[in-house]
């Protein structure tokens, strides 16, 4: 196959027409192995995926719009985590301080109000 398609290297697959029973159907034109078949319909996918994407551009951008909103949230909500594991380490770390204090009769001096 020789790639039709300059930006991508894809071009669709070969099909014939067959004569018979069912005469103008399309079929593929002859029976490959089964790693030609998966190169083949893989290379059709490719294809299908490329030409669908420049038939909906604005749909991909919708998408990529979509994306960039989630890895915000995503993000977001990972500093959030982040902030409280690292506040939690800092309670149990203050309170293993005063535990260690009050073995040796000292302690932190808290005003009340």
């Amino acid at each position: 196959m020789e790639p039709e398609d300059s930006q991508w290297g894809l071009s669709p697959p070969e099909y014939s027409v067959q004569a018979g029973p069912s005469s103008g159907h399309l079929a593929p034109q002859a029976q490959t192995p089964p790693a030609e078949a998966w190169q083949d319909s893989h290379t059709h996918c490719l294809w299908q995926m490329t030409l669908s994407q420049r038939r909906n551009p604005y749909a991909t951008l919708r998408m990529q719009d979509t994306m960039v909103q989630e890895l915000v949230l995503a993000n977001k909500q990972l500093l959030m985590v982040r902030q409280a594991a690292l506040h939690q380490l800092f309670e149990k770390e203050h309170q293993q301080y005063q535990q260690e204090l009050n073995r040796m009769g000292k302690a932190f001096y808290v005003e009340r109000l």
